[in-house]
């Protein structure tokens, strides 16, 4: 099934709970479908709908718990997620009944499922979201890929998050699947604006689960205390009683659409390289520092896969950054 054979239907979407970035690919996704005369049903927690509030019109939300994930914060999250491995097919399983119900109570004719492997259903048509048809694990993982593939064929079909001429995801989304696949290109919530002022040196997105995402911003709030120039920082949450660097403009995200202006305004990003940061990217065509969350496989890969583009400096693992093309001289 293609993107614009989709018309008049009433479609239950639902993100996957890690970041906000499978909530953040799925705006400009529903948007489309939604001028093509869809009627949407959003299942997700109240964080998910926050985000989508601020962009979406014409949505009907139901509350639906996330998938219980949990990480040391150790770089090891792939053994994280095998150790998790019970709670989480246990979820699987409760969500089968819950999406039912939802399909009862609101006539549901097409499922959307971003990377929520338990939100499928049998009744109707059901489509995986993703930009990974495999895993970038080696073979030491190979009972991981397998998983992973055996969960996606319980779908109808794929709809991937790339180009297939052009591909931003590399091997990830090689076709490899079961089922069958349709390449619906790169979506961002950004437009592709030139006329802003550029107010600042960069913009820092701190995002991802924790407690990486909040070592990263540990790196952020040290590299702006000891350089000279006019910063952003962008998270999710900040509930710490730590004080925040002098020249470093803290906004936690509230009004989504008011805060993208950030990402206009600064002449370089600093984030970790999830691929719907690169998505964004590519959209804004901004230059950025792409620094991998350690020991996230996919984001490692990503990094790699793109080290030669000149417009994005990749940082490996505990490798130093600096910000390029201006004064960054360290303090006294």
């Amino acid at each position: 099934m293609k993107v614009n054979e989709v018309v008049d239907r009433r479609i239950l979407l639902s993100p996957l709970n890690w970041g906000l970035g499978h909530v953040t690919r799925c705006i400009g996704l529903i948007q489309l479908l939604q001028d093509q005369g869809n009627r949407f049903y959003v299942a997700c927690d109240e964080h998910q709908q926050a985000v989508f509030e601020n962009y979406l019109d014409n949505v009907t939300y139901i509350r639906h718990l996330g998938y219980p994930f949990s990480f040391e914060g150790k770089g090891k999250f792939t053994r994280d997620l095998i150790s998790n491995r019970k709670p989480l097919l246990a979820r699987f399983a409760r969500e089968q009944k819950e999406i039912d119900s939802y399909i009862t109570e609101h006539q549901i004719e097409i499922v959307l499922s971003d990377h929520r492997y338990g939100f499928f259903s049998k009744q109707v048509y059901s489509l995986f979201l993703t930009h990974q048809i495999q895993l970038p694990l080696s073979k030491l993982f190979a009972p991981a890929q397998w998983i992973h593939r055996r969960l996606i064929g319980n779908f109808d079909a794929i709809w991937c998050f790339d180009d297939h001429q052009s591909s931003l995801a590399g091997k990830l989304s090689k076709n490899k699947a079961s089922i069958p696949v349709e390449y619906i290109g790169w979506f961002s919530r950004y437009e592709a604006r030139t006329s802003e002022e550029l107010t600042f040196d960069a913009l820092f997105i701190v995002s991802g689960p924790a407690p990486y995402s909040t070592q990263f911003l540990s790196e952020v709030f040290e590299y702006c205390e000891t350089h000279d120039g006019t910063f952003a920082c962008l998270v999710n949450e900040f509930n710490y009683r730590t004080q925040i660097p002098s020249n470093l403009k803290l906004v936690v995200a509230s009004n989504w659409k008011h805060d993208d202006r950030l990402m206009y305004q600064s002449k370089c990003i600093v984030s970790r390289s999830g691929y719907s940061t690169l998505m964004d990217l590519k959209k804004t065509q901004k230059s950025a520092i792409l620094i991998p969350t350690p020991g996230q496989s996919e984001q490692l890969y990503l990094a790699t896969l793109h080290q030669t583009n000149p417009a994005w400096k990749i940082v490996k693992p505990g490798e130093k950054w600096d910000l390029p093309n201006f004064h960054t001289a360290a303090r006294d």
